[in-house]
């Protein structure tokens, strides 16, 4: 395990590993991650999910299983790349509600996406399903005109300089 690894996974970011095994305060979150985890194991494919560290901060789990020349004793092994982040300098809101003609929880999102957040860390961070921010973007593409995720951050990028 890298130092940064070590890091995230002391316990003062929600996952820790406690005696071999994965934990964290929140059971039901522990439990998603696990899930995951043995999905990835059992279909052999990749798998992605995240974990709400903070209003603003999310650490994503990328999961891939390795080859099976890697494995010790036809134990499964499986990368797991962890990388955190953190929203930075936020939108506001009650503007882009007044500009675009926007809900507040599609202001919300479309700042999450300028913060780097993607919908799947978004949706773990406020208690949603992905499938609801994915309808949240498709609302603001349409309201905003856009196509594509990309230009709907452009866009928000410009109006906040």
């Amino acid at each position: 395990m890298s130092p940064l690894c070590a890091m995230l996974l002391d316990g003062r970011q929600g996952l820790a590993i406690r005696r071999g095994r994965l934990s964290h305060p929140n059971g039901a979150v522990c439990s998603h991650v696990l899930d995951t985890l043995h999905l990835a194991i059992r279909t052999r494919s990749r798998m992605k999910t995240a974990v709400a560290l903070s209003p603003g901060e999310t650490l994503s789990l990328d999961i891939a299983p390795a080859p099976a020349k890697l494995q010790m004793v036809g134990e499964p092994l499986t990368f797991v790349r962890i990388r955190r982040n953190t929203a930075s300098r936020t939108l506001d809101m009650s503007c882009l509600v007044a500009e675009f003609g926007l809900t507040r929880t599609e202001a919300r999102v479309l700042a999450a996406l300028v913060g780097g957040s993607t919908p799947l860390a978004y949706a773990a961070e406020n208690a949603v399903s992905e499938h609801t921010v994915h309808k949240q973007i498709a609302s603001l593409k349409v309201k905003l005109h856009c196509s594509r995720v990309v230009d709907l951050v452009r866009l928000a990028i410009l109006f906040r300089a």
